[in-house]
């Protein structure tokens, strides 16, 4: 009789025989953290399960903001991941975090110097690893997920070179994106000629969004399909909310660019000066560039305030379970295209949602649809009375939690992705 460890290898190969193979290129991916990887290693996880097997390509050798070891155990058997070693863009030694002098006059050097973005190192040394790939495994297919925009033009050059249809996964904008400053005309013109490359050699194109899939087809005459982000229900495990005395609010994520926090913590300092008989805290956890913690002290909110440097995501989804309400933030001034992984994390998590979010955005959509709490990032009186609502449907024990969330799933989103993927092979 076969020992069982061979029977499950012999099985684990047999499935992977019966498996479609895909090219998965994507610069981050775990143990790089934040919610930027999330996409790629949720499809990659579920991906197999509706009949693909992914060769991920990926970039390593750099310094990330956060790391999270945690999300490597979800990457499935099925699998195979790639590692190519790319210089960190601001460091001689790509080893060590540069300094923030040192970062900042780099950043500016390599805007000028590096073309798409500060990741073009890794064409090249990508295009000749994927190439290895590509003869080894035999895919497919190629699907290439930005940002970095270098990646889709990694992902042109070896679909040109081996006839393999290209799929490009746009997690954001690259022209018409409100965070790309070009050094001069000349360096958005280049970036907008080889986005339209790109473009022309892909077999399809997915979005995040409607708004950015309509962006595409008004400023380039590409039709995109809309595949969006989604929370993996693995990560929850199934609770019914457990309310004390406080209601326990929580921000999960980070404060970066336009994610500016003031105009929400006036709005909870207004809601304690009005009602200082109600009984809240408010926890962060995450990383920023803003002086959270000064701020709050400043509006006199620090005895209800606690701050969790970044923990893991797996922590982070338990911790959306322990809490009453859900804090997502979209800050003023962001287009309709912004989406943020985070909505859906909170969909998954069965807990009430507070959205201070522009109306038009992706964002104010799925909160609305899921019955939460709306009202604009940059008005503390908005703020104020929703979370006035909030607190009183706390204390009747009304609090909306979302129903029907199946839909937003990451398994139906990676089998709609199976499904394109199985229509162009």
């Amino acid at each position: 009789m076969l020992p069982l460890s061979f029977c499950n290898l012999a099985l684990a190969r047999l499935i992977i025989l019966n498996l479609k193979t895909l090219l998965y290129i994507s610069y981050y991916f775990p143990p790089c953290g934040l919610s930027g990887v999330l996409r790629a290693l949720k499809f990659v996880k579920y991906l197999p399960r509706h009949g693909w097997r992914p060769l991920v390509l990926c970039a390593s050798g750099f310094r990330f903001l956060a790391e999270d070891e945690s999300l490597l155990e979800e990457i499935p058997p099925e699998a195979v991941v790639e590692r190519v070693d790319v210089p960190e863009p601001y460091s001689f030694s790509g080893k060590r975090p540069p300094s923030p002098r040192a970062k900042a006059w780099g950043a500016g050097l390599a805007s000028w110097l590096s073309f798409p973005d500060t990741r073009a190192l890794w064409i090249a040394r990508g295009f000749r690893r994927g190439l290895e790939i590509i003869s080894r495994e035999s895919p497919l297919a190629i699907l290439a997920t930005s940002p970095p925009y270098s990646s889709l033009i990694l992902g042109r050059k070896l679909s040109v070179r081996t006839g393999l249809p290209l799929i490009l996964d746009y997690r954001d904008l690259w022209h018409g994106n409100a965070y790309r400053a070009y050094p001069t005309p000349i360096h958005r013109a280049w970036n907008r000629r080889a986005e339209e490359g790109v473009l022309r050699s892909a077999s399809a194109v997915i979005t995040i969004n409607e708004a950015m899939a309509r962006h595409l087809r008004e400023s380039f005459g590409v039709s995109a399909r809309v595949i969006p982000h989604g929370y993996d229900p693995e990560d929850f495990v199934p609770s019914p909310a457990q309310p004390g005395k406080a209601m326990r609010i929580l921000y999960a994520g980070s404060f970066f660019r336009r994610t500016d926090p003031s105009w929400f913590l006036e709005g909870l300092r207004l809601f304690r000066q009005r009602r200082p008989d109600a009984t809240i805290s408010l926890t962060w956890a995450g990383i920023g560039s803003y002086p959270v913690e000064e701020m709050i002290a400043g509006k006199g909110l620090s005895d209800i305030f606690n701050h969790l440097p970044y923990i893991a995501h797996r922590e982070s989804c338990r911790l959306m379970q322990e809490h009453d309400l859900l804090w997502v933030l979209v800050g003023k001034g962001e287009g309709p295209e912004v989406s943020t992984v985070k909505a859906y994390d909170y969909l998954g998590a069965g807990r009430a949602i507070l959205a201070t979010v522009p109306e038009d955005t992706d964002a104010a959509r799925l909160i609305r649809e899921a019955g939460g709490y709306i009202c604009p990032p940059d008005d503390p009186e908005s703020i104020y009375w929703a979370l006035y609502q909030a607190y009183a449907d706390f204390k009747r024990g009304t609090l909306p939690i979302p129903q029907n969330t199946e839909k937003y799933s990451i398994s139906e989103r990676a089998k709609a992705l199976a499904e394109l993927l199985d229509s162009l092979t």
